[in-house]
């Protein structure tokens, strides 16, 4: 690469050394940029136009407009030129006076700082045990307060637990609630079931109760007739015997299993024969 000095350069870069770093720089920054470092405006095209300081560019567009060239290099082209080209401030040495004035002055003005500043340190110090005294009071009531925080906080998540646990067992006994009802609900059914057997039941009963009485009614009323069949017979026997001694030429025959009524030939009255 040539690094011959461009007679197109400022004065302040007319050194070959110079040259050679702005070079550098440049390809340095297009390469971290990700640009070509062979194609393109070159470094020295773009310091042509920072020769005259008055006429000098003063952004990049306008750098862009003089020389040309894709933007992105004439940024980094500009930011290069722009820190190279600006001027050094000379510095030189102080003259006698000056310092000795300097240092009389220093020397007045070190003595009343002096004073000034333990005036102002006694201050500072006292501000600052004060305010220090005030800051550990603070930072105190702070930890207290963190603490009851903490404390605050446990309990809470405490209580959150015992809630989620609350809720559980809630859930689970809802779900025991809901099947309990289930079984209560088949139970009413089964009751009402039985309880409609029940009522037909009662109703056979009272039936049968009714039935019982009339078959007990029966029983008596049959009794009843049994006895006076009985003593139906018994009287027949009785009159026959009395009628067969009275006239011992009639025949009545076997009346043992006979009906108890007389025959329409005679009509029985207290034994009298009609």
């Amino acid at each position: 690469m040539n690094t011959t000095l461009s007679s197109s350069l400022p004065a302040f870069l007319g050194q070959e050394e110079s040259l050679v770093l702005l070079r550098e720089r440049f390809s340095a920054e297009l390469e971290k940029q990700g640009y070509s470092t062979e194609k393109g405006k070159t470094i020295d095209e773009y310091a042509s136009a920072f020769s005259d300081s008055n006429t000098a560019p003063t952004s990049a567009k306008a750098l862009q407009k003089r020389v040309g060239g894709d933007f992105r290099r004439v940024a980094i082209a500009f930011k290069i030129l722009r820190k190279a080209t600006k001027p050094t401030t000379i510095v030189r040495n102080k003259a006698l006076w000056f310092v000795d004035s300097e240092q009389r002055l220093t020397s007045a003005l070190q003595a009343e700082m002096s004073i000034v500043w333990k005036a102002f340190d006694g201050e500072v110090q006292q501000l600052v045990s004060a305010h220090t005294q005030e800051s550990l009071k603070q930072i105190d009531e702070l930890e207290k307060e963190n603490k009851e925080l903490v404390e605050f906080i446990d309990e809470l998540q405490k209580q959150i637990r015992q809630t989620d646990s609350q809720s559980q067992k809630c859930n689970e006994l809802e779900n025991k609630l809901a099947q309990s009802e289930q079984v209560a609900s088949d139970y009413r059914s089964r009751i009402d079931h039985q309880q409609q057997k029940l009522d037909t039941l009662l109703l056979v009963n009272q039936e049968l109760v009714v039935e019982r009485a009339r078959a007990k009614m029966l029983d008596e009323h049959i009794a009843s007739l049994t006895r006076d069949k009985e003593r139906l017979q018994e009287h027949n026997t009785k009159l026959i015997e009395s009628l067969t001694s009275s006239h011992p030429d009639w025949y009545f025959g076997d009346l043992s299993d006979a009906d108890p009524s007389l025959s329409k030939e005679f009509h029985v009255d207290d034994g009298v024969e009609n």
